[in-house]
C-alpha cells in the first residue's frame, strides 16, 4: 500500500493489481483493495484513498473479487472501487464481477494485453479476447467476470514481449 502510495510513477500506461478486495455492499466506503501492509500504512487501500492516488494512467486493471460492485446509492449508481480509480485518473478500468483464480485469469490478461500492444482500444481487445476464450470454450466464469469501465477509446502503450514474465518483485507500474 505505502508503494503504490509514495512510489508510484504519476504516468503510467496500465495499473495492474492482482490481489484481493473485501467489497462491502452495505456501508459506502468499506470496499478495500488489499495490499500488504508496511511504512504506517494498513495494508488496505479505500476507495478514498485510491480516489486521492495521483495517477494519470491509460487503464488500471482491478483483478480482484467484485471490484466494480459496492453500494447502490440512489441517483449515482454503485459506489465500488472503478470510480475511485477513474476519479485517480485512470482513463478506463477493468474490473472483476466475480471471484476468478489466477491459473484462469493470467492467459486471459495475456491474450488482452496482446491485443492491446498490437495497437487495439482497451474495449476492442476486451472483447476479442472474450470471443477467443468462447471459441476455444472455456468456461464463461472464467472470462466473462472482466468488465470495463471509463473511456472504451483508451488505448494503452505496452510492447509486445516475447520473454516469459518475471517473477513478482513489488508493485510494477509501466512507465509512459
Amino acid at each position: 500500500e505505502a508503494a503504490i502510495k509514495r512510489q508510484l510513477p504519476r504516468r503510467i500506461s496500465v495499473l495492474h493489481l492482482a490481489t484481493h478486495s473485501l467489497v462491502g455492499d452495505r456501508v459506502l466506503g468499506r470496499s478495500p483493495i488489499a495490499l500488504a501492509p508496511g511504512a504506517g500504512e494498513d495494508g488496505f487501500l479505500t476507495a478514498a484513498e485510491a480516489s486521492a492516488l495521483p495517477l494519470d494512467a491509460d487503464l488500471a486493471v482491478l483483478s480482484a473479487c467484485r471490484t466494480p460492485g459496492g453500494v447502490v446509492l440512489a441517483g449515482e449508481g454503485v459506489q465500488g472501487l472503478t470510480g475511485p480509480f477513474l476519479e485517480a485518473g485512470a482513463r478506463a478500468v477493468i474490473a472483476t464481477q466475480w471471484s476468478i483464480g489466477d491459473a484462469q485469469s493470467v492467459p486471459f490478461v495475456d491474450r488482452l494485453y496482446g491485443y492491446i500492444a498490437r495497437g487495439a482500444d482497451v474495449s476492442d481487445a476486451l472483447q476479442r479476447t472474450k470471443i477467443e476464450a468462447i471459441r476455444a470454450g472455456i468456461p464463461v466464469n472464467q472470462w466473462a467476470a472482466f468488465t470495463l469501465v471509463g473511456d472504451w477509446r483508451s488505448r494503452p502503450s505496452l510492447r509486445a514481449s516475447r520473454e516469459a514474465p518475471l517473477p513478482w518483485r513489488g508493485p510494477v507500474a509501466i512507465a509512459r
